[in-house]
């Protein structure tokens, strides 16, 4: 039941029926709850419980520890990680399949490849979600020739891939701009590994079509694909349009879009910046009149930094965060160590810059 509450956002009603059962101390009671606040996006609290468990001496077990590594993985802190790792190597599990993928998964996600090396390594017979862990750690950090030197590693110990290994490895290749390796797995998906390529590979092989400035042939891939593309593959084009400035695919590319989703935003938003960049102010204007009577709302980008064991996010212009006085007085000297003639009324503009910079 508490996996049922958890599922359908009732987080209030999963942790009382917790409460009126914790005392029995049951493990799979404890794992339940915690995967309930980490399936609710609730990963502090998750944390906080496997303390509360530890203190009172329950049984903790692989699903404990698999568990709580996804939620290090979306808080992005190496510190937990690392802590719950020392905790995992005084168990039995530290061997175990399940618990030894999501530990490379979290160390790859959290910035530290070379741990999520170390902990592959330690998996006595990793299957195919540990080799792909580790390969969409290498697409992680743009380690493309290193994800494309242990994918065949990987065919060479006969474990065959799957959909969301062949995913990993095309997007290795298109962060790397690895484009005839990307497209020599791609053609061979079919005849070597009979998988089907999905909506997701193709939107994988488009951006690294287009990232490499092939534009026409992603373009004609699309076109001759044996499925319906969607806003994402069709997504994937534009941007690359966005990066080379194509404004005349990239107005064909839109009009795509905007047939299978009249509210797209971020289609709205590339277009109208092109037209900015080109100085084409009126259809500029035109578009964000549109997007602004959508009524539709983008969810804003942040980046975090852990600090003292606490994972603090900041946002475009943020105000929220109580030492953003702080680090906006810091932004300025050093905007303005770089660019002495810029006026004051024009740093803020230069400061997103030197944040996206920094």
């Amino acid at each position: 039941m508490i996996s049922v509450y958890s599922r359908n956002g009732e987080i209030h009603n999963a942790l009382k029926l917790f409460e009126d059962t914790r005392d029995k101390r049951s493990p799979v009671t404890w794992n339940s709850m915690i995967s309930a606040y980490i399936q609710n996006e609730l990963h502090e609290e998750a944390i906080k419980l496997y303390v509360i468990m530890c203190r009172l001496l329950i049984d903790r077990t692989r699903s404990t520890f698999s568990a709580l590594f996804h939620a290090c993985s979306c808080l992005g802190s190496l510190l937990h990680g690392k802590s719950l790792h020392g905790h995992l190597i005084k168990t039995p599990f530290e061997s175990n399949l399940y618990v030894g993928t999501s530990l490379v998964d979290m160390y790859a996600r959290c910035g530290s490849i070379s741990d999520a090396e170390k902990s592959f390594s330690c998996i006595s017979f990793p299957n195919i979600a540990a080799w792909t862990a580790l390969i969409n750690g290498y697409a992680h950090h743009g380690l493309g020739s290193e994800a494309v030197v242990l994918f065949e590693w990987m065919l060479k110990q006969g474990i065959n891939p799957n959909a969301a290994t062949f995913v990993g490895i095309l997007s290795a290749c298109s962060r790397a701009g690895m484009i005839v390796e990307g497209m020599s797995i791609f053609h061979s998906m079919e005849i070597c590994c009979a998988t089907a390529p999905s909506l997701e590979h193709y939107a994988c092989v488009v951006d690294l079509l287009g990232r490499s400035g092939h534009l026409i042939e992603a373009e004609k891939l699309i076109t001759t694909m044996p499925i319906e593309a969607d806003d994402v593959v069709w997504g994937a084009l534009l941007s690359a349009c966005w990066f080379w400035m194509d404004t005349e695919m990239a107005e064909r590319v839109a009009q795509k879009i905007f047939a299978l989703d009249c509210k797209s935003i971020s289609a709205y938003v590339i277009i109208s910046n092109m037209y900015a960049k080109l100085g084409r102010w009126g259809e500029k204007m035109r578009l964000r009149k549109i997007l602004r009577g959508l009524q539709v709302k983008k969810n804003p980008g942040c980046s975090w930094i852990e600090v003292n064991n606490s994972v603090h996010a900041f946002a475009a212009e943020d105000q929220t965060h109580p030492s953003s006085n702080l680090v906006y007085e810091t932004l300025r000297n050093l905007v303005a160590s770089i660019y002495p003639s810029v006026e004051f009324g024009e740093v803020h503009g230069l400061l997103e810059y030197g944040a996206r910079t920094l």
